[in-house]
């Protein structure tokens, strides 16, 4: 964990210290919890940012294909394989 300094304006500070109070934690603690679902990244972000990955090396020729790939590397008994096709 990183420490770091904050400037708050006074209603603000008031504001968390009296939430820190009722929720019975640090005021560290509300300021970590606001940063994180601010900047959390959802699941259709994450899924969206998957799904462009797919097929992204579909196009390239100096791999040999996945299933060739495999192939030799299950029949190879010391598992180095050569990716020259």
């Amino acid at each position: 964990m990183r420490r770091v300094t904050v400037y708050l304006s006074d209603n603000l500070w008031k504001l968390l210290q009296l939430r820190s109070q009722e929720q019975r934690t640090s005021v560290s603690h509300l300021v970590r919890e606001a940063i994180g679902e601010k900047f959390r990244v959802s699941n259709s972000d994450r899924k969206r940012a998957m799904q462009s990955l797919v097929g992204l090396w579909k196009t390239r020729r100096d791999l040999p294909a996945a299933e060739t790939y495999v192939r030799r590397l299950r029949r190879s008994s010391s598992r180095l394989i050569d990716w020259k096709v």
